[in-house]
């Protein structure tokens, strides 16, 4: 959530993470990495279009379009990647962040353990960060 103290605004309000195995939740717009070496697996955030688009203006950029939504949603998850790859250390690879569109996508992780759902607020918008690692 580190992200979010650069602006001057309200920082999110993390929920209580829960375990999942399928049917991922997407929003509007996700920004997703891939995890490789040591640790295996994906990373995303997934958010409304209207939380896409106040996080542009808390940039302090006028008239989001379609373009500076899908920059900014690939900017958040390369900073959240970036945090966890500081985090776990150099065996810890990224991929460059792929952005999905749309709310009716179902990723695969073929992963031993659960992936969690970190639900977050963040002004009056409900977002997710999904992790997944083995």
């Amino acid at each position: 959530m580190n992200y979010f103290k650069q602006f001057n605004e309200p920082e999110p309000v993390v929920g209580v993470p829960f375990p999942q195995h399928d049917k991922f939740v997407f929003l509007d717009y996700s920004g997703v990495i891939g995890i490789s070496g040591a640790r295996k697996g994906c990373i995303y955030v997934t958010a409304s279009a209207d939380m896409i688009n106040d996080l542009i203006k808390a940039m302090k950029i006028d008239g989001a379009d379609e373009t500076l939504r899908l920059d900014a949603i690939g900017e958040v998850a390369n900073n959240i990647s970036g945090n966890a790859e500081h985090f776990f250390g150099q065996n810890f690879m990224i991929s460059v962040p792929v952005v999905v569109t749309g709310k009716n996508h179902n990723i695969h992780l073929p992963l031993k353990i659960p992936v969690f759902t970190i639900p977050f607020n963040w002004k009056t918008h409900k977002s997710y960060l999904v992790v997944g690692t083995e």
